[in-house]
């Protein structure tokens, strides 16, 4: 699932996913259009999954949105 907020001209777009467990080939696809990637649970061999990936991955509970500006 992916969510965009927007608020004017500025656009922000968060991926959010099950499990850590998922294919890499997924974490590249929504790392084109997504600003992060959250998903449920622990981050157990999260850089087996998403290896390659330039955007913040992480679990969805230790995350902290960008502020606001």
């Amino acid at each position: 699932m992916t969510v965009v907020a927007s608020h004017g001209d500025k656009h922000f777009s968060v991926a959010l996913l099950e499990s850590c467990a998922t294919e890499n080939v997924i974490y590249k696809m929504l790392a084109e259009e997504c600003m992060a990637i959250l998903y449920c649970g622990p981050p157990f061999e999260q850089d087996s999954f998403a290896y390659g990936v330039s955007v913040h991955v992480g679990p969805v509970l230790g995350w902290q949105p960008p502020k606001a500006g």
